[in-house]
């Protein structure tokens, strides 16, 4: 069965944050707070464009990686390596992409919800899909 493209980016970047033994969910963990830091993989947006010949756009894929305050310089690592990986994603699955840097973005957030204050990297990634399936 062939993958949507969302799902052939998600995937990509799954095995790739996986081969860097990081701490990672596909989920937002409930009342199960673990040791920190862990990546979340949270959400995927498709955006399409029409020509005559292909059905092309992009997908933006946004996690974030979720850290105590005191290790922010971790959390910020982890997240410039993640967002330095996606660069390398060329072909996923059988679709070929592009990451949009000028569209792609970290930003690092104070979280004071709970009872330990957090750091948080929201990282979006905004791939072109350059052809392929």
């Amino acid at each position: 069965m062939t993958k949507t493209m969302e799902q052939a980016i998600f995937n990509a970047m799954v095995q790739w944050v996986s081969t860097h033994n990081y701490t990672m969910h596909t989920y937002q963990p409930l009342n199960n707070v673990e040791d920190y830091p862990f990546v979340v993989f949270e959400q995927t947006k498709t955006m399409y464009q029409a020509n005559k010949t292909a059905l092309l756009g992009n997908v933006t894929l946004s996690l974030s990686v979720w850290g105590e305050q005191e290790k922010r310089s971790q959390v910020s690592e982890m997240a410039t390596t993640i967002f330095k990986g996606a660069f390398g994603i060329n072909e996923a699955q059988g679709y070929y992409w592009s990451l949009n840097r000028e569209k792609s973005m970290i930003q690092l957030l104070m979280d004071t919800t709970t009872n330990q204050p957090l750091v948080r990297a929201n990282i979006e990634l905004n791939f072109n899909l350059l052809g392929g399936i």
